[in-house]
């Protein structure tokens, strides 16, 4: 029997979704790196925060739905919302929504645009921040999904602590990540050291819990 290389290609890639699937259990994995500083301390009584509102509200709703969920975890943290002139902290949040750049030749390039010399993109350390390529069929797209949470100390302007937390899919609306994100970055309050982690979330189970493990 004879297959031709269409056919192959589509059969390899059915079989690596399966295996896959099988090992994912449908999880979501995150990466997430944070930073704190020396004398950061997130356990000081009154946990109370206000949020840090952009000066324009965003059209298309997405910040009021991500600052909702945000301030939903915090709850379950301890954290309590607080009046401008009363909070302990006051908590930035930030999101992106982008697509998966191509590796090329040693440099990168945005899908579909052209594949020079670009520079490779950076978290700010030097290092690469998308992570590994998602497992997708030829004609799909990869979305990168981003979230960053700055806690300041109100009364110094002090920046205490920095979490971000990205996950990749093939879904180009920011919403679809919400949760997985807010979920990630808060997995833990405050992670422990400087550093990557990836949180997987979710699996075979409803309700089971994160898992947590340091990259480096």
């Amino acid at each position: 029997m004879h297959f031709s290389s269409e056919e192959t290609v589509k059969s390899v890639w059915i079989m690596m979704c399966l295996v896959a699937a099988a090992l994912t259990g449908c999880a979501v994995k995150s990466e997430v790196r944070a930073s704190l500083s020396s004398a950061a301390d997130l356990t000081g009584q009154p946990r109370t925060y206000v949020l840090s509102h952009a000066p324009y509200p965003a059209a298309d709703g997405v910040r009021a739905q991500y600052e909702s969920v945000v301030a939903e975890s915090l709850h379950r943290h301890g954290f309590v919302a607080a009046g401008a002139d009363e909070a302990r902290y006051r908590l930035s949040v930030s999101y992106e929504t982008h697509e998966q750049s191509i590796a090329a030749g040693g440099g990168v390039c945005s899908a579909g645009g052209d594949c020079g010399e670009a520079g490779k993109p950076s978290n700010g350390d030097g290092e690469g921040h998308e992570g590994p390529a998602l497992l997708s069929w030829p004609w799909q797209h990869t979305f990168v999904h981003s979230l960053t949470l700055r806690f300041f100390e109100r009364a110094s302007g002090r920046e205490l602590y920095k979490v971000s937390a990205t996950n990749r899919d093939h879904e180009a609306s920011p919403l679809v990540s919400l949760r997985y994100l807010v979920e990630s970055a808060l997995a833990r309050l405050p992670y422990p050291t400087d550093g990557l982690w990836q949180v997987k979330l979710g699996g075979s189970e409803a309700g089971t819990p994160p898992t947590i493990s340091k990259i480096r």
